[in-house]
């Protein structure tokens, strides 16, 4: 995986470096022998490498980890240390004093200096220092299910945009072949006429014929370069020419791993809406523990001194009990205010689940779709391959006619079309499937997809 991620990020860089061509740039030839191969693997992992999305994501997660271990200080005693220096406009008592001795006159001096070391520590708070510690973690757990959410979103854009120029590509290379094959009846229907051997219309018909497909054809070039570019951008390097290197051709992989089948638990979205519920709760939890009194614990160290004497020094410890005996309501609201947002997140939550099970459905369904689809088309080329090899043998031999053979290769060409579009929706729709189930990371790229492997 490491020479993985190092060649992904390489040819991320590699890409701005590229030169000789343009995204307006014809199709790379399956026999031009291209200087790289990009694959999807490669891709996604360098879209995930240079995401802002998902550095914000991980970069909250960081935050969200430094909160938690913030609320977890407060389990430990505070210590803090001060010192002052005073002058007087009067002579001013050095230390405190605590009895009176006649004997013993107190020190007095109009400059004054103090040292100071004070610990408190929380000894009781009715639970209020627990639950601030639970809705910490809770922040942490829905800021990391967050960051899974945005990598998902991430492999799927990605893996979208390589199949988007895969469709462009291929959807160019068919209108040109289509073109070539019309071309080539052209110029055997001009011959005939020439010879005299065929009336003028069938020429007449090629030519029509050949001018609707070039009109086809406007477009899908321009439709390209903007896939390219699309994809480029999400790897990062915006403007880079990706026509200079091939593509892989993607399949789904007819034997799905178990990984298909898992619980609907594991789904970020679903762990995100459980994080909001329990920092709801650890929250109200902070709140009735306003109920209880709160009792601090505090001790010092102090140095009095003045000059050059010596300093005196003396500590003290003590206990402090606060209660608030009436707020004017203020507490029962935020009880019920806080009581309301783990009502409100527990829905949220349902919610959630509810729209994700409806999702799994539907991509399953369109899976099925887009299997069946598939099987349907590979038997249509096969057939309307067929069925032109035919048409043009018997339009060869004097037997057939010109309007039945053209007809033939405009509905190969649609299957063949068709055919490789949903190729690509059975992938795409998959990884649909993958992202409402949870899965959709590099592991289901390695495992669900072949050539990945």
């Amino acid at each position: 995986m490491t020479k993985l991620v190092a060649r992904s990020v390489a040819i991320g860089l590699g890409l701005a470096a590229l030169s000789g061509s343009s995204l307006s740039a014809q199709a790379v030839p399956a026999d031009a022998g291209p200087a790289d191969t990009l694959t999807l693997l490669e891709v996604v992992t360098t879209a995930l490498e240079r995401g802002p999305e998902l550095a914000a994501a991980r970069a909250q997660v960081d935050a969200a980890s430094a909160g938690r271990d913030q609320a977890r200080a407060a389990w430990l005693p505070s210590l803090a240390g001060s010192g002052t220096l005073n002058r007087f406009e009067e002579p001013m008592i050095v230390a405190p004093i605590h009895a009176f001795d006649p004997a013993n006159a107190p020190d007095f001096a109009r400059t004054l200096t103090q040292g100071r070391l004070t610990m408190i520590w929380t000894v009781f708070d009715g639970g209020a220092r627990r639950a601030r510690v639970a809705g910490a973690s809770a922040r942490v757990q829905g800021s990391e299910a967050a960051a899974g959410s945005a990598t998902m979103d991430a492999v799927l854009e990605a893996l979208e945009a390589y199949l988007g120029v895969q469709g462009a590509r291929d959807a160019l290379a068919a209108q040109r072949t289509r073109a070539e094959e019309v071309e080539a009846e052209l110029a055997r229907a001009t011959r005939l006429v020439g010879e005299g051997a065929a009336p003028r219309l069938e020429q007449l018909r090629a030519e029509a014929e050949l001018e609707a497909v070039r009109a086809q054809g406007i477009g899908l070039d321009a439709a390209r370069a903007v896939a390219e570019e699309e994809l480029a951008r999400i790897m990062g390097a915006p403007g880079a020419p990706i026509g200079s290197l091939a593509l892989r051709e993607v399949r789904a992989d007819p034997i799905p791993h178990p990984l298909a089948s898992a619980p609907l638990s594991v789904h970020p979205l679903v762990r995100q809406a459980s994080g909001r519920v329990a920092a709801a709760e650890a929250i109200a939890r902070e709140a009735r523990s306003a109920r209880l009194p709160r009792v601090t614990g505090t001790g010092g160290l102090t140095e009095y001194g003045a000059g050059t004497r010596d300093f005196t020094g003396e500590w003290q410890a003590g206990l402090q009990l606060d209660y608030p005996i009436f707020t004017g309501g203020a507490r029962r609201a935020r009880i019920d205010e806080m009581d309301a947002e783990v009502r409100r997140a527990r829905a949220e939550a349902a919610a959630i689940e509810d729209q994700l099970a409806r999702a799994v459905a539907r991509a399953r369904a369109a899976v099925e779709g887009a299997d069946a689809r598939t099987a349907a088309l590979g038997s249509a080329v096969e057939r309307f391959d067929e069925l032109a090899r035919v048409e043009a043998l018997a339009l060869a031999e004097g037997a057939g006619m010109q309007s039945d053979y053209l007809r033939a290769l405009a509905a190969l060409h649609a299957a063949r079309v068709a055919l490789a579009d949903a190729r690509r929706a059975e992938v795409a729709t998959r990884a649909r499937l993958a992202r409402a189930q949870g899965w959709l990371y590099l592991e289901w790229i390695e495992t669900q997809l072949e050539g990945e492997r």
